[in-house]
């Protein structure tokens, strides 16, 4: 059985948690995404549209989210290919490059003159998820590449109802291109060697959210964010990488179809005012990944099987998040934070497709403002605490760790 370094890309550096996706700015990166209970910050939008009814003037804000790490699989048994390609022994590791890609992210938000209405819109990758394994590696027939990028447009409305009281709702329309790679076993061709594929897929999702934020105190604010599940049925080709032109028959080239189910999210949390200097912020996020499904891709033909199944195993998850921010000045200011997120995959669906673990991940991060202008930046390493695989081809244990940048610049016209 194998041990396995797996390369990660992330842009933004995605949730422990399966298909959820997170909020891309600067700021949630350095808080550690603990930002329910924000307000008047344009670039909150995703985390919860209320936070726009505290928004005074037309504010814009843009920025770069970018990241790299590693997963790594621990063998609990050898595995030994009849081919003799990708032969491991129990307790030996493979590795691959780690490498790392950027998104960045855009947010807007202008008051409505003279009616307690804020409009808001974000574009921004919520997910960006990318895995890649040697091509020969003993594992390659459960995967050896994974990939989930998003491009979402966010609108929203919020409405200050009082000045202790906002609410807000909006939509999202996502574009999400899925590329998958395994091999299939040669037996089938009566062949010793796996046959590669690459599957590549696309198409569109829509998902509503709203949320609510109340002041009952000035120093005190609490944050309540819903959103809603969303489908894509995603369509595109299979491609088989032969290595004789004599089984085109047996593995032809052919259209392919899946469909993507994105999990409902219910955040919940406040934060507190202390003195003029200091915010604690606290969240708990429920997200409900027990309502999708596995991912089985069809085939237009019978050939080489009708329908690929990949089974996720997804369960519902609860990740708890702390963040703060200190004003050393009028200019200067410092964000950290720390945050669970318990992985959406168990031990018996965990895969080299979905190597996903609890994950604990600390941050840090800073602003400078400068009159109308800001920048904020933002650090966070995520270290994957490690989880069993019950795969009685894959048996062994996942780990590892993640690091993402972000840098976001904010300019205010009055």
């Amino acid at each position: 059985m194998p041990a396995l370094l797996a390369g990660l890309v992330f842009t933004p550096a995605a949730h422990a948690a399966g298909l959820a996706g997170e909020s891309p700015s600067a700021a949630a990166l350095g808080m550690a995404g603990a930002r329910v209970a924000e307000d008047g910050a344009a670039d909150a939008l995703p985390d919860n549209p209320a936070s726009l009814g505290g928004v005074e003037f037309t504010t814009v804000s843009a920025g770069l989210r970018t990241g790299a790490g590693s997963h790594r699989f621990t063998a609990a048994e050898s595995i030994v290919r009849a081919d003799g390609n990708g032969e491991l022994r129990t307790g030996q590791s493979i590795a691959t490059e780690s490498h790392g890609a950027s998104a960045p992210y855009l947010f807007a938000a202008h008051p409505i003159p003279d009616v307690p209405l804020v409009i808001g819109i974000a574009a921004y990758d919520p997910h960006g998820i990318a895995f890649e394994w040697p091509d020969r590696w003993a594992g390659r027939n459960a995967g050896t590449a994974f990939s989930l990028r998003t491009m979402a447009l966010h609108p929203a409305l919020a409405w200050k109802i009082s000045d202790t009281l906002q609410v807000g709702a909006g939509f999202r329309v996502a574009q999400h291109w899925l590329g998958i790679e395994r091999t299939v076993r040669g037996n089938l061709a009566d062949r010793s060697d796996d046959v590669p594929y690459a599957i590549a897929l696309d198409g569109q999702s829509v998902s509503v959210d709203g949320g609510v934020l109340w002041k009952p105190r000035q120093d005190v604010r609490i944050g309540l964010h819903l959103v809603s599940g969303a489908a894509a049925d995603v369509r595109g080709t299979a491609d088989f990488d032969l290595p004789s032109a004599s089984l085109a028959g047996l593995f032809p080239d052919q259209a392919a179809t899946a469909s993507l189910r994105f999990p409902a999210r219910l955040q919940a949390g406040g934060a507190w005012l202390v003195g003029s200097s200091w915010k604690i912020a606290a969240e708990v996020e429920w997200i409900g990944h027990g309502a999708a499904e596995d991912v089985d891709i069809r085939l237009a033909e019978s050939r080489p099987r009708g329908i690929l199944p990949i089974d996720t195993g997804f369960r519902n998850t609860l990740a708890a998040r702390l963040g703060g921010a200190w004003a050393a000045n009028e200019q200067w200011g410092v964000l950290s934070g720390l945050a669970w997120e318990p992985a959406a995959t168990g031990a018996d669906a965990r895969s080299p497709l979905f190597p996903e673990t609890d994950t604990l991940a600390a941050a840090v991060g800073g602003r400078f403002t400068y009159g109308r202008l800001s920048a904020d930046a933002g650090l966070q390493w995520r270290a994957a605490l490690g989880g069993s695989s019950f795969d009685p081809a894959l048996t062994g244990r996942y780990d590892g760790g993640m690091l993402a940048f972000a840098i976001g610049m904010h300019a205010l016209f009055p």
